[in-house]
């Protein structure tokens, strides 16, 4: 049997990318660890492909530096929260002269393991990827792993050897929004449809967990319907609309993100059911994320609260451990996640630093920018 990349990384107690980031003769690996790595490679009689070393497309900036190339992956573009971690990782990316390729996999689980499969056929230096599927995603990290290339999974678990997965706590924001509704709902009796994402997904059951742990010690609060709505804005409408339709007795609407919340809005104006906090016949309405939408009614009134995920962070954070990996450094720990931040109408407006404002104002920038690009080529 031929010596693969991971056997010598074995032998010399490193990752993968550090032996390939050997091999291709990085310059910032620290001289010790080249040196084992070297040894082990020696040891063992690995002869790594020439051909897939003449892959490798470092952009060379001066004689002896290259600028890493990271790949970057994400199941869509079109919503704010998918749009501010993409955004993010760019501009770190930059930050710490590196380069990104970015690809959408239009919420297409094979797709997007395809589109790693190329990007290792590319020679990228580290992947980042927000998988459609953590359980799909598996083949394309064994194929990451083979070649010698971190996987960092961003957002969500993956299935197989990654090198770090960087992700809010999604536990705690459950957590948050059910101990916000037991301690401001007094001894009201709360009848909650939830509006859930996939059954699958590992943040959709941590983020139920969380908020019903909150509410097993409270008598008075009861999940009476629970929708799996997919992520997805048109099936919570759409299940928000039926169970007004059937009668069901909710006053309180728990949503797994922010996107599902305004699709339980819109079904609720739609029937006329949308009153300010202040009016008694009020639906609660609950999310997680901090998009705009949960800012803006939130301060209006119309939404009572959001957890916000630290988005802006995970991308920034995703690509440290990318250049981390890639320099030799050992892993702090294999998942990061970050704490969330309870938003409701008593602190909406005295927070500043709302990932959500970050990402209009990037994207004024970069219209402003086009418009100004455009004009001076007139």
């Amino acid at each position: 049997m031929s010596v693969t990349i991971k056997d010598v990384a074995q032998r010399a107690k490193v990752s993968p990318a550090t032996v390939s980031n050997v091999i291709n003769r990085k310059a910032f690996v620290d001289k010790q660890i080249r040196e084992r790595v070297l040894r082990a490679i020696d040891e063992l009689g690995y002869r790594p492909s020439p051909f897939a070393r003449g892959l490798r497309r470092f952009v060379k900036d001066t004689p002896e530096r290259f600028i890493t190339l990271i790949g970057l992956s994400m199941p869509h573009y079109y919503t704010e929260g998918m749009r501010v971690m993409a955004e993010a990782v760019k501009w770190r990316a930059a930050e710490r002269g590196a380069q990104v390729i970015q690809y959408f996999s239009d919420n297409d689980a094979a797709k997007q393991v395809a589109q790693v499969s190329e990007k290792v056929s590319r020679r990228v230096d580290a992947v980042i990827c927000f998988p459609v599927d953590g359980k799909a995603i598996e083949r394309g990290v064994e194929e990451c792993v083979t070649a010698g290339i971190p996987f960092i999974s961003l957002n969500r678990f993956s299935r197989g050897e990654v090198y770090a997965v960087v992700k809010s706590d999604d536990h705690r924001a459950g957590n948050d929004l059910g101990m916000y509704l037991v301690l401001t709902g007094g001894k009201k009796h709360h009848r909650i449809l939830e509006l859930a994402g996939d059954e699958a997904d590992d943040n959709a059951r941590l983020r139920g967990e969380g908020f019903r742990w909150a509410l097993n010690n409270w008598q008075n609060q009861e999940i009476i319907v629970t929708h799996r709505c997919r992520w997805n804005m048109d099936e919570a409408y759409r299940a928000t609309e039926r169970a007004l339709a059937e009668g069901v007795p909710f006053d309180t609407v728990y949503c797994h993100n922010d996107e599902l919340a305004e699709g339980a809005f819109s079904a609720l104006k739609k029937a006329g059911k949308i009153w300010p906090r202040d009016h008694p016949s009020h639906i609660t309405l609950l999310g997680i994320d901090g998009n705009r939408f949960a800012l803006e009614h939130i301060r209006r009134g119309f939404m009572d609260a959001s957890s916000e995920q630290p988005l802006w962070k995970q991308g920034m954070l995703a690509v440290d451990f990318a250049l981390d990996s890639l320099r030799g450094k050992p892993r702090r720990e294999s998942t990061v996640n970050l704490p969330t931040r309870l938003v409701t109408q008593g602190n909406v407006e005295k927070i500043r630093d709302y990932w959500a404002y970050r990402l209009k104002k990037r994207e004024q920038e970069t219209r402003y920018s086009n418009v100004h690009s455009v004009s001076r080529e007139q």
